[in-house]
């Protein structure tokens, strides 16, 4: 601490407590909001598709529409109305880091040349009565009164793609479902070899059993013989094992 703030503690008769090393508990309520706005910056540059190295005007603009939102602590009042005595005037709140259109003043520009510049809203800088926006073609800030929103779009930075732990995508397939029209039962008492992976990966085609090669597959029956083969809907393989009494 400076000492100057300890200066001022001290002549306004306030008692400074300390927390422990390592020990975020003790601190509850700040620890709670740091969090709070952590997860608000984060959520708005993942929307908007900007960098974090924005993160101080998404920190901005997340505090100034918080000041404006009621709170348990103040019974019937915003922190806005709490401070300034009047109530906060939420016409000019805009979705952050939407697509804007500023105005381009006369002395800005030239006669036939356009009117309007396409950016991005930003914030809204203190001591003025205007909105705070970014222009990527110019890498300028620009503080202007007049501007339209389109809240829809949120443009980004060309050369920067938001990205996430999770993918957040829709499937571009949906999975078909399975086939319902019934298959023949067929009669694989051939001397042929069967490709049996091939078969339970949804092969159909020229499958035939060898009983020695398959029967290795079953060590726990004691049964000689394996000549019926199913196959079920979905491509699914169903071994039909019979004895000699059965056929």
């Amino acid at each position: 601490m400076s000492k100057a703030f300890i200066k001022f503690a001290d002549e306004c008769g306030i008692h400074r407590r300390h927390s422990t090393r390592n020990r975020q508990q003790q601190n509850g309520v700040a620890e709670r909001a740091n969090r709070t706005m952590a997860e608000d910056i984060s959520a708005m540059l993942f929307e908007a598709k900007l960098p974090p190295s924005l993160w101080g005007e998404a920190l901005t603009a997340q505090i100034h529409v918080w000041n404006c939102l009621p709170t348990s602590t103040l019974k019937g009042m915003t922190p806005h109305e709490a401070w300034f005595k009047r109530k906060p005037d939420v016409s000019h709140l805009r979705v952050w880091g939407c697509l804007a259109y500023v105005f381009i003043q006369k002395d800005k520009r030239r006669s036939l040349q356009p009117h309007m510049e396409q950016c991005l809203f930003v914030g809204y800088p203190s001591g003025y009565k205007g909105w705070k926006f970014y222009n990527p073609s110019t890498k300028k800030y620009i503080i202007s009164e007049q501007a339209e929103f389109d809240e829809r779009i949120f443009p980004g930075l060309a050369k920067y793609t938001a990205t996430s732990p999770v993918d957040l995508t829709s499937p571009k397939t949906v999975p078909l479902l399975p086939d319902t029209t019934p298959d023949l039962l067929l009669n694989l008492e051939g001397d042929g070899d069967v490709d049996v992976e091939g078969a339970l990966m949804g092969n159909r085609s020229g499958c035939f059993l060898d009983t020695d090669s398959v029967a290795p597959m079953f060590p726990y029956l004691s049964i000689p013989r394996i000549p019926y083969v199913i196959l079920l809907p979905g491509s699914f393989c169903l071994f039909l094992v019979c004895s000699s009494s059965c056929i």
